[in-house]
């Protein structure tokens, strides 16, 4: 969350120094990178669609993924690690995500009321709001659409 917020800070300190040089470029005649039509323009936007398309059939290759019997086994090792925190959360879907670096599981959760977590394994279990994830990344993403954001979730219950 800091790391987003960190990042949110330094592209808004950036932009500026940005639309100084834009003005700059404009004034000599070349077109710049984000005239609508330019190459770099074009990519960028061909890279977001790609990009949503990515995440969203990775959300339903998750839930097609496990076996009834596995779905299960799952949604218990996350509600397993959801009572071990200080969330009320009844989980009804949960998938697992990944691993950390240092091969911690991560799950993402569905809970009966309200928006899910992303719920990291480890000594202390870490959760995280998949709310704040998704209004982190868009605060990075308006100030560079092809930011790597992280995990964010996927499931359609948590919104995605």
């Amino acid at each position: 969350m800091k790391i987003a917020f960190t990042y949110a800070l330094i592209f808004t300190a950036l932009g500026g120094l940005a639309s100084a040089s834009a003005q700059s470029g404009a004034q000599s005649g070349f077109p710049q990178f984000t005239d609508p039509g330019s190459v770099r323009a074009r990519e960028s936007e061909g890279r977001r669609a790609a990009q949503a398309a990515a995440q969203q059939f990775e959300a339903s290759r998750r839930l097609q993924i496990y076996s009834p019997a596995e779905r299960d086994r799952v949604r218990r090792q996350a509600q397993r690690l959801m009572s071990q925190t200080d969330k009320s959360c009844d989980v009804t879907t949960a998938v697992k995500v990944g691993r950390t670096d240092d091969r911690r599981d991560l799950f993402e959760v569905a809970c009966a009321s309200g928006m899910g977590y992303v719920v990291v394994s480890g000594a202390r279990v870490t959760t995280y709001d998949c709310q704040q994830l998704a209004e982190a990344a868009r605060i990075v993403r308006t100030s560079n659409a092809n930011a790597d954001v992280g995990t964010q979730c996927t499931l359609p219950e948590n919104g995605g």
